[in-house]
């Protein structure tokens, strides 16, 4: 896509694309990587159920998330 932007379009519209692009893909991994942060033992108790059983072990595992 890119290099169709830059035979199609000008040098600096390309470059416009791919810094919005880039900026955007930031955001979105920004924000899953701070609601992943936040929700760490909700997403612990449903991948690894088994781990609440042993709270040492589900406390390790939730602050290793």
């Amino acid at each position: 896509m890119f290099s169709d932007y830059l035979v199609t379009k000008d040098e600096k519209e390309a470059f416009r694309l791919s810094n919005l692009v880039a900026t955007t893909l930031i955001v979105v991994l920004g924000i899953l990587v701070v609601l992943g942060i936040i929700f760490a033992p909700q997403v612990v108790k449903a991948i690894a159920h088994g781990f609440e059983g042993d709270p040492e072990k589900f406390k390790l595992t939730v602050r290793l998330t």
